[in-house]
């Protein structure tokens, strides 16, 4: 008798979905109701009865093959792997870890507020005003795809390799153009690193920066993402005043003149959260304090 999927799913858990359906189909497995070579119906099949994407269904099945609870065999679809993984060894490797005879050094890895997980959408009417998120119906999605089908047919398998560890060579050249261009920048690509992403940026820059100890001017409101950043490089972080065009470099150079800075923080191209931005003057004023007391910026 084919296997009939009881499964239920839960769209307002915080669990994706995928995930839900991985310890659902498990739980089948491991309460017998699925044996090893039971033959599982397709994912259009699981799909429509659980009212979900099928992509959803596969990114499931992916997860369940790659765990070693589901194989793939040709003409037969999906079915119940042979040799299940072992949950008895795996329960002794847990408690082998708990009674390792060192002790870790502490470690907290920090979680994002839920509503910056993913952009939801928004109820007619209404406006978001929080930073950080760009306006999704901007994207150019139909020249980006492509372009990316133009560029896979060109470099073919020689772009699925690892790259170079400081960013592609062409992509920091146009950016080396770019910054000269836009920003005034007198360099080269190879003074150029691409990262992920500006808080990999930010890490990098910390790590390389900064000391234990080390004080580090940042806006008296700004981007906590950042701060998190430096605070776990070790820096003392001290606010400074902002004003209609940023950090004020008055109060700056007033802090300056009692504690020794290593560093400040700012965003004067559009500050954060109030967009301001910092004019040529107070751009110049904050350099030659830098230069005077020796702090990077």
């Amino acid at each position: 008798m084919p296997w009939s999927p009881a499964l239920t799913i839960d769209p307002a858990a915080d669990k994706p979905l995928y995930a839900q359906l991985v310890d659902a189909v498990v739980g089948e497995i491991r309460a017998g109701r699925l044996a090893p070579g039971d033959r599982l119906p397709g994912s259009r099949s699981i799909a429509g009865k659980l009212g979900i994407h099928r992509n959803t269904v596969l990114a499931a099945f992916d997860e369940l093959t790659a765990e070693g609870w589901l194989q793939a065999r040709p003409g037969s679809g999906t079915v119940v792997a042979e040799e299940l993984p072992d949950l008895e060894a795996a329960g002794t490797i847990a408690r082998g870890r708990a009674s390792v005879p060192f002790a870790l050094a502490p470690c907290s890895i920090g979680t994002l507020p839920r509503g910056r997980r993913q952009q939801t959408p928004l109820p007619p009417g209404v406006l978001q005003l929080s930073g950080g998120l760009p306006d999704l119906r901007l994207i150019p999605d139909v020249a980006l795809a492509r372009a990316h089908r133009r560029a896979l047919r060109r470099g073919g398998v020689s772009l699925l390799g690892y790259g170079d560890g400081a960013g592609h060579p062409q992509l920091r050249q146009q950016l080396a153009r770019m910054l000269a261009a836009t920003r005034g920048l007198s360099l080269g690509p190879e003074d150029l690193l691409v990262t992920r992403g500006a808080q990999m940026a930010l890490y990098l820059t910390a790590r390389v920066l900064i000391r234990p100890g080390d004080v580090v001017a940042v806006e008296a409101f700004g981007y906590p993402p950042a701060w998190e950043v430096l605070r776990a490089a070790g820096a003392e972080l001290v606010p400074v005043a902002v004003d209609g065009e940023g950090l004020d470099v008055a109060a700056l150079a007033r802090l300056a003149a009692r504690r020794t800075l290593r560093a400040v923080y700012v965003t004067p191209h559009h500050q954060f959260p109030t967009l301001g931005s910092a004019g040529d003057p107070r751009r110049l004023e904050l350099l030659a304090l830098a230069r005077r007391c020796g702090f990077a910026i």
